[in-house]
């Protein structure tokens, strides 16, 4: 196989898809008169609520752009996908967006489009652990979110895989724990002698291992969250009442719909989502009208 990104060729790869690997310490080597957004996907629509989040804003906002896919995002600026690729010429070196630098080019620079900051935090906080505890650490749907993000095809790339997913998932089992403690550090995040390694010679920002996820807790973060976007979305046809879609709209769609077409029909925050029905609907619609998809 080919790494593509960047026209960049002959390095190796990790893993069977998405088949390219993202290096933007060289200088381009091809055309794009198109922005190109690279993310992780299997298909035209994102796995990764992030990822899809910025997708969903781009489609929202009628911009049009190439959608790549790449498992690997070292040459992003942020080490971390999705990572927007400027329209550029033949040996210019690209102009790489991430997160609120997608927004700001978007917007044209201006940012007026402010969203409520609450209700902001409640997609962005307690949805968003919703999700990631259901996705990743109920055993029905996390057999299946480990391929989606790492496919193996021998043993040896198999032990690397779930290394690296074990790494995500670590991470995000932090993010949980914080949230649903309240608090913005938390104590003794390495609890074994491996991680204790790890991490004393190995140093990173990122945790080697997870800390305990409670799962009831973050139910009863999901109910709430759920009722009070349900409540607020009420019959508008988007969530924050006005005549077009908000910012707040791809954050809240990236994890609507990820619950609905990833999470299996057994799950318990996909049960309480469908108990919604303005916010079911307004799922269906986003993805039928924006991306042609049927949930």
């Amino acid at each position: 196989m080919i790494t593509e990104f960047l026209g960049l060729k002959g390095i190796p790869l990790t893993g069977r898809f998405p088949l390219k690997r993202m290096d933007v310490g060289h200088a381009a080597v091809h055309v794009t008169h198109q922005p190109v957004l690279w993310v992780y996907a299997r298909s035209s629509i994102s796995f990764e609520p992030e990822c899809l989040k910025w997708q969903i804003y781009l489609l929202l906002n009628g911009v049009e752009f190439k959608l790549k896919s790449t498992n690997e995002p070292n040459g992003s600026p942020n080490n971390r996908l999705p990572v927007l690729e400027l329209p550029h010429t033949d040996g210019q070196t690209p102009v790489l967006l991430t997160d609120d630098q997608i927004r700001a080019y978007v917007e044209d620079g201006s940012c007026n489009n402010v969203p409520d900051e609450h209700i902001l935090h409640t997609i962005e906080k307690q949805l968003r652990i919703s999700f990631l505890t259901y996705h990743l650490f109920i055993p029905s749907a996390s057999l299946h979110s480990a391929n989606l993000y790492f496919p193996a095809t021998t043993k040896l790339i198999s032990l690397q895989q779930s290394h690296q997913f074990n790494r995500l998932k670590a991470s995000a089992s932090v993010e949980i724990a914080k949230v649903v403690s309240g608090n913005h550090v938390l104590d003794h995040t390495h609890t074994t002698l491996t991680s204790w390694l790890y991490a004393r010679y190995f140093p990173s920002e990122e945790p080697y291992e997870c800390v305990p996820v409670d799962v009831d807790a973050v139910d009863r973060i999901a109910a709430n969250a759920l009722s009070e976007l349900s409540a607020n979305l009420a019959s508008n046809t988007w969530i924050l009442g006005g005549d077009k879609p908000t910012y707040a709209d791809a954050c809240l769609f990236a994890y609507l719909y990820l619950t609905l077409s990833l999470l299996p029909p057994s799950s318990h925050l996909r049960k309480r989502l469908t108990g919604h029905i303005n916010l079911t609907h307004y799922t269906q619609r986003i993805a039928s009208d924006y991306l042609k998809a049927r949930i």
